[in-house]
């Protein structure tokens, strides 16, 4: 529920994409375990942020895993956006510099390497 809740917001599939996080939404919401409620608000930070509503998308992005360098790389990109240069070359060198194999890091640290330069 939670990968297709994603990959439909990935690919701008909103409408669906909506309806999904809120299945998720009341799936996680009723067993309050705190992993999933942190990405729970990972998924609707990024679809804040396809709908352009990057001070949303921002609040709800440091609400979640912020360990994860996927929510970092979209972090970074939402004040890309915003034209907050600062916070961006500093959430690209931590992908850069990070230190754990994790699948989402591989994701994201060429992109982020690419950024920086």
């Amino acid at each position: 529920m939670m990968w297709r809740a994603y990959v439909l917001t990935a690919k701008n599939v909103l409408d669906q994409a909506k309806m999904e996080i809120e299945k998720y939404k009341e799936k996680v919401e009723s067993k309050q375990i705190p992993d999933e409620i942190k990405t729970l608000n990972a998924i609707p930070a990024l679809f804040e942020m396809k709908q352009c509503n990057d001070d949303t998308a921002l609040e709800r992005f440091v609400k979640s895993d912020t360990k994860s360098p996927l929510n970092l790389y979209y972090t970074a990109i939402a004040y890309e956006k915003k034209g907050d240069n600062e916070n961006v070359s500093e959430l690209f060198e931590m992908i850069r510099n990070w230190n754990a194999n994790r699948f989402n890091f591989a994701l994201v640290r060429n992109c982020a390497i690419e950024k920086l330069k």
